[in-house]
């Protein structure tokens, strides 16, 4: 993506209404932690997936309140900023990472997009083996719901939806009954997947 149109598309996603599912921005001046980092990618991949687009977004150096433009110095030197693919990888889902880190020097100041891929069909991402969704302007855990959502899709259009549904939870059930790779963190009545 060249200056130009990274630009226009900065203009794009800042002008919108408000932040969305797969759009956020946050200040980050000077720094960012690490693990919220990767919570987000999640939360963003996730979401951009159900939202049907083609990835989500991060900014850093806008505020999400005022849409005005602060800068970042958030890891200033470019092989830092490169490394966090491979930072990311190693704590997701089978390793996917950002597709891309752009860096924007605009007049008021330096600014950070991260291009999240929309999670694959039918894989949640997960972040050191929690999936992590939207919950309104915040990020929590992703619902029971949604991830049935994202795991629909890969199941045979010639199951109805009832019978895709019972599939998912009797392969929730397997998972975490006889192979163990994943446990309930959350409560009967509410669950929370977690890898193991």
């Amino acid at each position: 993506m060249t200056q130009e149109e990274l630009k226009k598309l900065f203009v794009e996603l800042k002008t919108l209404p408000s932040e969305t599912e797969w759009v956020e921005f946050k200040e980050a001046k000077s720094s960012f932690g690490f693990k919220e980092l990767g919570q987000y990618f999640s939360a963003l991949s996730n979401e951009a997936n159900l939202k049907g687009q083609p990835y989500g977004w991060l900014i850093f150096s806008v505020s999400d309140k005022t849409r005005e433009i602060a800068g970042t110095g958030y890891r200033p030197n470019r092989s830092d900023l490169d490394s966090l693919k491979s930072e990311i990888a190693n704590k997701t889902t089978n390793r996917i990472t950002f597709i891309e880190i752009y860096e924007l020097l605009l007049p008021e100041g330096r600014v950070i997009m991260f291009q999240i891929p929309a999670a694959p069909q039918g894989i949640p991402i997960a972040w050191e083996g929690h999936y992590y969704g939207r919950d309104g302007e915040s990020i929590g855990a992703l619902n029971l719901q949604d991830i049935d959502r994202l795991l629909l899709s890969k199941l045979p259009d010639i199951l109805d939806e009832k019978q895709k549904l019972k599939k998912i939870n009797n392969l929730l059930n397997e998972m975490s009954r006889k192979d163990k790779t994943i446990r309930n963190s959350g409560t009967k009545r509410t669950p929370v997947w977690v890898l193991t």
